[in-house]
């Protein structure tokens, strides 16, 4: 057995989630795991690890999950704790704790001011941390914030979306639109794709046969009130369907069916005022743009800076002009979109760009 390069730690209250934020952090330990560091989450639920394989497709050889010890209100137990560790990851929500690892690393999962309070006491607590992002978009803030110029590591695509194009699959009447089912924050906005995909049936007769299928993760508790209220909005319409906590084979089998891919993050919201309640990256977008999917996204936010409208997806403002421009493409050859779109995810989210920048910005 090779002997171990060394020992990471993450440390994410909101692990559990399983969304893209948490893919991605998942995703750069397991770069490490490949080049053989042990890895340490500290969680107290031991079954997370199964979840993280089922539902992200990510599986590890040297991973444990250890109690966590972060609970604790003793600051001098985590000081003590992470003085083991070579690189230590942490997810902020807002606190901050000195820690003794070799290596320390925020990682800035989205820009909310609040969770950014540079006081004195923070700054020397954090005096050994680099920061990294997912997008430029969050950069801008967090720099702004932060005081600490973070790196941009953007996600990457599995191979397996990629796979669904070159395989030539046959599109259906499907509009899909993917994303948690959660109303703080950047919300999905899961109720303007409704809103919109009832006004485009009504109005255009050519998408009558059309359905629409959201998917997405829903964690236990407070998130079970947004659900209720996306059923109460579809009500007995049998063309909306609402699908949760998909396996990965599940949710690749939607996006291989999806003609057209619709996301509504921050639908309706000032990004210079509230950019923590708009899109940060959207990972999303760019699996349905690998996946042969015509992709539509609000004009704000990560997809904004990324979707040239017109040549490698759409973007729109209101519901009205998603429909138009919905409808537009029954009209129109959108083979060369396709491809634009196709290339476009593959130059820049392959996982061989991907691990390429975690090696460099992580010297491992």
């Amino acid at each position: 057995m090779k002997k171990l390069k060394g020992k990471v730690l993450l440390y994410s209250p909101y692990i559990d989630i399983l969304g893209g934020g948490e893919r991605h952090i998942l995703s750069i330990l397991q770069v490490f795991d490949k080049r053989n560091y042990s890895i340490d989450i500290a969680w107290n639920d031991k079954s997370i690890k199964h979840k993280i394989s089922q539902r992200l497709n990510l599986n590890f050889k040297n991973l444990r999950i250890i109690p966590n010890f972060f609970l604790k209100q003793n600051k001098f137990a985590k000081i003590l704790n992470t003085f083991k560790y070579d690189y230590f990851f942490y997810v902020t929500d807002g606190s901050y704790f000195i820690s003794r690892a070799r290596h320390n690393y925020i990682y800035a999962m989205y820009p909310q001011k609040s969770i950014y309070n540079m006081k004195f006491l923070n700054r020397l607590k954090l005096f050994n941390y680099s920061v990294f992002t997912t997008s430029e978009f969050a950069a801008k803030y967090v720099d702004r914030w932060f005081g600490k110029k973070p790196k941009v590591i953007h996600p990457y695509i599995d191979e397996a979306f990629f796979k669904i194009r070159e395989r030539h699959r046959k599109k259906e009447k499907i509009i899909l639109s993917v994303g948690r089912f959660f109303e703080h924050l950047h919300s999905k906005r899961h109720d303007i794709t409704i809103r919109a995909f009832r006004k485009l049936k009504d109005s255009d007769p050519r998408f009558k046969d059309f359905n629409l299928i959201i998917a997405g993760g829903l964690k236990e508790g407070e998130e079970k009130e947004s659900l209720v209220k996306i059923k109460n909005l579809i009500k007995n319409k049998k063309d909306i369907k609402v699908k949760t906590n998909l396996s990965f084979k599940d949710l690749l089998a939607l996006y291989a069916k999806a003609l057209i891919y619709w996301h509504a993050a921050g639908y309706g919201i000032n990004e210079q005022k509230e950019p923590q309640k708009v899109e940060h990256f959207g990972i999303t977008p760019f699996e349905a743009m690998a996946a042969g999917c015509i992709v539509f996204c609000n004009n704000s936010g990560g997809p904004k800076q990324l979707i040239t409208d017109g040549l490698n997806g759409y973007l729109y403002n209101t519901i009205d002009e998603l429909i138009t421009k919905t409808s537009n493409v029954m009209v129109k050859d959108e083979k060369k979109l396709l491809r634009e779109s196709y290339l476009f995810a593959k130059k820049n989210f392959s996982y061989k760009v991907f691990e390429e920048n975690v090696v460099d910005f992580f010297k491992i």
